[in-house]
């Protein structure tokens, strides 16, 4: 399961920004504060991964900011 929301967050983070080693950095090293200050990959791995999904979401369709 962690697998497929891992793909899911990666391909929607490709689509904000292509630079691949961006978003491997942004995934595995950046906190994102209002989601309790873990990284990407740790709220996927604790089975929240649908709420960075609706924070990329919201990115790309231009509702917010990262």
């Amino acid at each position: 399961m962690a697998d497929r929301i891992m793909r899911r967050i990666a391909d929607l983070a490709y689509g904000i920004d292509p630079d691949h080693q961006a978003v491997w950095d942004w995934l595995l090293l950046t906190p994102i504060q209002e989601l309790g200050g873990r990284t990407a990959v740790e709220i996927a791995l604790a089975g929240e991964g649908e709420c960075v999904v609706s924070l990329l979401e919201s990115v790309a369709a231009g509702k917010r900011n990262l």
